[in-house]
């Protein structure tokens, strides 16, 4: 396969995935025992598939809460004078690693990537071991994942424990680069390096590259942990859906000339913004019309079984004249990122929901989300950040003065980290703080009426739930309606016995008439500037979707596509 990130990665880099050995542990006794310097593991799970899938081997859909991981590889081609460190690009939830029998960390976050650094190198033998701790707990961001019961029912799904994502080891300078974060404003191209730890009279070197060529190159000394580059930039082509440019980049640390760490990636280069009620794209407006993708797949839950299918996906989408999905509820691989920067989608990068209002929980949502922002900032196809969803653990935000302090709070750290794209803050209804006025709305049958009475000025904007928070003032922005439809069709009846439609299911014929006459509808508002239907595939019990779980096609992609152009 690829490099695992492949927006960020460097080139000496050892892929793990594969067998591994595994255990339950339901009496939480590994660690008092000592698994991580003597064990007998009982069991083998292909990485990086959760042991609830088919495709770790292991296929157990009951509850464990903490599980074990062991392999052993060989170092060899590696420079031992570098610092090694081992990456798990996701690991649900609670992290602890110990490498040949030392602690070495532990990470907290079901999404994003837990780094360990390898110290006892004397030896060419790597012995890792991985503890994680999945808690059923609705403090935890878990985004779909089942938690109240055994079986997945309702809009849930089967529960991820342990790794889902892509583990390996890699090879980085003494001082090496953290984080590029690369960005177009005006006629410049920014760049903000961060590094490891405080560098002395060390050497930035930027370059920005297209087939294979330097077309822009910067460089500076750098005192501290951090250098900014700027970089005058002329007749760049830019990222869209219908011509997806991108550039190679590559990031290098210099010491006395001699390169000490360099990382290599690629970005695109585009602007979104919104202008009173319009949503531009590089200066012109566009109007997003969208799946909502839940990031299942068949037989690996969070992952899919080849790479692949992370294209087809985002093929067939635009086939079916699409222009981008909402990644609903879950942080996504940086691979399948990179096929929506490829191929030309775009994005809302979603915060996966915790349920409890607490401390806890938003401690945890808190950091997560902001790793989320960093690993993802140099990908073009994310136009919008979502931290929020239908109030999801913001239950009481409508007149809670805290939980909307804590909403905008996140808003404008979102906004801090990275001013170039949007915030939706709340999705759904009961905004705080929002570039976008997005609404939920499963009524088809009385959406044109409600919608004709607003455009008479006979109503407020139409919303299930209230639109805005108490106490907070209306402002104008552009609406999109990121939730409609819902609806299955009878031929093709859900994985098991489990069967949950938003609503009743059609014939084909029917739910033909029913989905154009609906999605016309929401385009022939001229204040509404794009939708998301619901839902892209079939889930377990949900049978909504346009395509099956295994992604063959309900209606005819020509037609879908002539509907939503």
């Amino acid at each position: 396969m690829k490099h695992p990130r492949i927006d960020f990665r460097r080139e000496n880099f050892l892929n793990l995935n594969g067998e591994w050995e595994f255990d339950f542990d339901d009496e939480d006794i590994g660690e008092l025992q000592t698994w991580y310097k003597d064990h007998t593991f009982s069991k083998k799970i292909m990485v990086p598939y959760p042991y609830q899938s088919e495709l770790s081997g292991i296929g157990d859909r009951s509850y464990h809460r903490v599980v074990w991981y062991r392999k052993t590889v060989n170092l060899n081609s590696f420079n031992k004078e570098k610092r090694l460190f081992l990456i798990v690009s996701a690991s649900d939830f609670h992290s602890t690693a110990w490498i040949n029998g030392e602690y070495a960390g532990e990470h907290y976050g079901g999404y994003t990537p837990a780094e360990f650094e390898i110290r006892s190198t004397s030896e060419n033998k790597l012995d890792i071991i991985l503890r994680v701790e999945d808690y059923n707990s609705p403090s935890q961001p878990r985004g779909k994942q089942e938690w109240r019961r055994e079986e997945p029912s309702g809009i849930f799904y089967t529960p991820v424990t342990g790794i889902w994502q892509p583990v390996y080891v890699e090879e980085r300078g003494k001082v090496f680069i953290k984080e590029a974060r690369v960005y177009k404003e005006g006629d410049y191209i920014k760049v903000k390096v961060f590094l490891s730890e405080h560098a002395k009279n060390l050497e930035v070197k930027f370059s920005l590259i297209k087939e294979s060529k330097i077309i822009l190159e910067s460089k500076k000394l750098v005192n501290g942990k951090f250098s900014f580059l700027k970089l005058k930039a002329n007749n760049l082509s830019l990222w869209s859906p219908e011509d997806p440019n991108l550039y190679d980049l590559e990031v290098s640390l210099k010491k006395n000339n001699e390169v000490i760490d360099k990382v290599s990636g690629y970005t695109g280069f585009r602007t979104i913004k919104v202008k009173k009620e319009s949503i531009l794209l590089n200066g012109k407006e566009v109007y997003f019309k969208f799946l909502l993708d839940q990031g299942y797949y068949p037989g690996g839950l969070y992952f899919p079984r080849d790479e692949k299918d992370f294209e087809n996906d985002v093929k067939i989408l635009k086939e079916m004249g699409f222009n981008g999905v909402r990644k609903h509820q879950k942080i996504e691989s940086p691979i399948w990122l990179y096929y929506a920067d490829k191929i030309g989608i775009f994005v809302w990068e979603e915060m996966p929901s915790f349920y409890v209002w607490s401390k806890a929980a938003k401690e945890l949502m808190k950091e997560e989300w902001q790793e989320a922002i960093k690993r993802d900032f140099n990908h073009p196809s994310i136009v919008a950040w979502v931290p929020f969803n239908e109030c999801w653990g913001v239950s009481n935000v409508y007149e809670s003065k805290e939980q909307q302090r804590f909403i905008k709070e996140i808003y404008n750290l979102t906004k801090k980290l990275d001013p170039t794209r949007l915030v939706i803050d709340n999705s759904g209804y009961v905004h705080v703080k929002t570039d976008i006025i997005d609404i939920h709305d499963y009524d088809s049958a009385g959406f044109k009426s409600k919608w004709d009475a607003y455009l008479e000025k006979r109503s407020e904007i139409p919303c299930p739930l209230p639109l805005f928070a108490k106490g907070i003032k209306f402002t104008k922005r552009p609406i999109v309606i990121s939730e409609y439809g819902g609806l299955g069709i009878v031929d093709y009846p859900p994985q098991g016995d489990r069967e949950f439609p938003y609503k009743k299911l059609l014939t084909k014929d029917e739910f033909l008439k029913w989905y154009e006459d609906i999605t016309q509808n929401i385009k022939k508002v001229p204040v509404i500037k794009g939708y998301c239907y619901t839902q892209f595939y079939d889930i377990e019990q949900e049978v909504n979707g346009l395509l099956t779980f295994d992604r063959k096609p309900k209606i005819n992609v020509e037609v879908i596509r002539k509907i939503n152009s």
